[in-house]
This record gives structure tokens, sequence and C-alpha cells, in this order.
């Protein structure tokens, strides 16, 4: 007989519900061994003792504060090899960029897709290394629309590779004329969604009284 390896996954968080709701979508996968912690610390002891998963689920809440940074950053340690997933009711891009420097794989916003979106990242972590989608890492600065090499243009760059990698909605402000929607290109060229096209709408140019009609039929 031959044994299949199991994928284990750990949960945490203190939402008990939904760590049950994603045990239950997830562990349909007869693949896939879960792993519920009801606090960080009995997590941390775990993989103090030598135990290493493939992913960490951690559900931070709506505002990830100094103590999930510090979790995260223990979790990275002792755990090199894992994927560290982060789910929040927040939409926040700075947190999402602090808690990735911090050792953070994906920053994912909560909503009901969330489960959806969690099976098909696992899905792709699965696949042979040969099969798995590219990386979307920075564009080639032959391809890139952004231009420059001034610190500032770097740090902008910087936050186009990491926005890319959440799933959260991302405002971008500046003076008419800054390159915002090359900025919006960007993002959208280092994404999960770079196979999709690039809509983008000028919305001062449409009556506000045609605006639900135009966008949502």
């Amino acid at each position: 007989m031959i044994e299949v390896a199991t994928f284990e996954i750990w949960l945490l968080g203190s939402n008990e519900a939904y760590s049950s709701l994603l045990s239950h979508q997830l562990g349909r996968n007869p693949d896939y061994r879960m792993r519920r912690f009801g606090t960080i610390p009995q997590a941390l002891a775990s993989a103090q003792d030598g135990d290493q998963p493939e992913v960490v689920i951690f559900d931070c809440g709506p505002t990830p504060d100094r103590a999930v940074y510090q979790t995260v950053q223990h979790l990275r340690e002792l755990l090199p090899q894992a994927a560290i997933f982060l789910i929040s009711t927040k939409a926040d891009v700075s947190a999402a960029v602090e808690l990735m420097r911090h050792g953070a794989t994906n920053y994912l916003l909560k909503d009901p897709t969330t489960p959806d979106r969690l099976w098909q990242l696992l899905t792709q972590l699965r696949q042979p290394p040969a099969a798995r989608p590219a990386p979307k890492g920075p564009l080639p600065e032959a391809a890139s629309p952004l231009l420059g090499e001034h610190a500032s243009m770097h740090r902008v760059r910087g936050l186009i590779g990491k926005a890319a990698r959440t799933t959260i909605t991302v405002s971008i402000t500046g003076e008419t004329g800054t390159g915002k929607e090359l900025v919006a290109q960007a993002i959208h060229a280092q994404s999960g969604r770079a196979g999709q096209p690039f809509v983008a709408v000028n919305m001062a140019a449409i009556p506000r009284e045609l605006l639900e009609s135009e966008l949502f039929g």
C-alpha cells in the first residue's frame, strides 16, 4: 500500500465559529490535515516542539496590531518553509505590507469568497513547481511603465509588488498627471489577475444619473 503524505494546515484565531467553518470547508479534501489552535501560544509551542505544517491560516481580526506582527514574525522564524496566510476584516494596504515584511505570505480580506480563495491558493501550493502559475515579480525596467531611479520611485515599485500580492482594494492618490493609472496597471500586471483584462473607467466622464447603469447594467 502506498502511503499518501498529508498536507497539514493550522488554523489560528479567536473566532472559533469561523475556524470551524474553514476547517469544515477545507477539510473536504481528504489529503488536508486540519489542526485548530485555541490560542497563539499553543501554536507557537507546537512549532517549537518541531511540528512543521505546510500552511498556517491566521484570522487576525479587524485591526492587525503589534501583537499580530510579532506573532507572524515568530511563526516565520519557527516555520521557515510554511506559507502563512493572514485573514482580516479590514482592507488596510499599509497593514498588509507590514505583515509581509514580518513574514506573511498573503493577506486576504475576509468576505464570503474567502474560503474559495483559500482553496485555490492551497491547490496552487500543492502543484509541482513547474505546473504552478509563474510568480508575479516586479516588472523588468524595460517593461515597466514607471521610470526613474530616485529612492522614492524604488519605494513605489516595492509597494506595488507588495500590494499586488494581496486581495484587498487599493486606493491610489496623487495630483493630476503623476501616474496613478500607471501604478494601477503595474499592480494589475503583477497580481494574480494579470491574465484578465485591465479596465480603466473615467468616473468624471460619466453623469451621476447614468453611473449605476453604466457600471452594473
